[in-house]
């Protein structure tokens, strides 16, 4: 559908129209620091000088079919906020409101978070349960079928945070592998840890690390033991989603914080 149509006396509005009814709802929205990938927030700012018939640019599709609108959105969450619960809110919000904008109901809302800023844990609130499985649907209504789904790198962004945060160094130092397993996400990381982290131990160094001390390796995997359920806990938090393996490299040993 490309224009507005009268179908049996009501007028339905157009895919275009619904789509830009959706930006308007969610551009102030809590949790959601803005809309598209964050290569087609800049591409859609480009092409919007030439043509503004490219709202997917912007992060929201509109798709008219069987009387009904289905609608997928992507966001980038804001620090403070657990992705996966504003993400079933912006969808439960879309359900309820376009609806009672358009006349036309929806069907089926897809929210896909495509980057997660993460800021400090201890400001997040309480909220999603461990482990809820992202990509399910989410409503208890099966003519509203709401699916939130994550992109690689919002997996990542979220991964890459917390191992830097618990490996006392900057997010640009850990290099962090996500995929998708049938029981949950396999996390791999390889990162740099901070000497202070190490506690008691102010004669390890650099150059221990690159002898393959014995009495290091010994305390670094302490560490990685130690902190490894602390991560994976606030990983699902934070997801959503099971974490079903993470393994963490340390590749140096820094003297002074990078970081956290």
């Amino acid at each position: 559908m490309t224009e507005a149509q009268t179908v049996q006396g009501r007028t339905i509005v157009t895919e275009a129209t619904a789509e830009k009814m959706v930006g308007i709802l969610l551009s102030d929205f809590p949790g959601v620091k803005s809309l598209g990938s964050p290569m087609g927030r800049v591409m859609g700012t480009v092409l919007s000088l030439f043509d503004n018939k490219h709202p997917e640019k912007q992060g929201v599709t509109a798709k008219y079919e069987r009387g009904r609108f289905q609608i997928l959105v992507r966001i980038n969450t804001s620090a403070g906020h657990l992705p996966h619960d504003v993400a079933y809110s912006v969808g439960e919000t879309i359900f309820e409101h376009i609806e009672q904008l358009t006349g036309t109901g929806v069907s089926a809302v897809t929210v896909e978070v495509a980057s997660v800023e993460v800021g400090s844990i201890d400001d997040l609130p309480a909220g999603s349960s461990s482990g809820a499985g992202a990509s399910a649907p989410t409503t208890n209504n099966p003519d509203k079928n709401l699916t939130i789904t994550y992109t690689t790198g919002a997996y990542e962004d979220v991964a890459t945070s917390l191992i830097a945060a618990a490996y006392g160094v900057a997010d640009d130092e850990v290099t962090t592998r996500v995929s998708e397993r049938t029981q949950g996400l396999a996390i791999s990381a390889k990162t740099p840890l901070a000497q202070r982290l190490l506690g008691n131990n102010p004669k390890f160094s650099q150059q221990d690390f690159e002898n393959g001390s014995e009495a290091l390796t010994r305390t670094i995997n302490t560490h990685i033991e130690s902190a490894s359920p602390h991560l994976t806990a606030h990983l699902e938090r934070l997801l959503g989603r099971t974490v079903e393996s993470l393994s963490c490299e340390v590749s140096s040993l820094h003297s002074t914080t990078g970081g956290a």
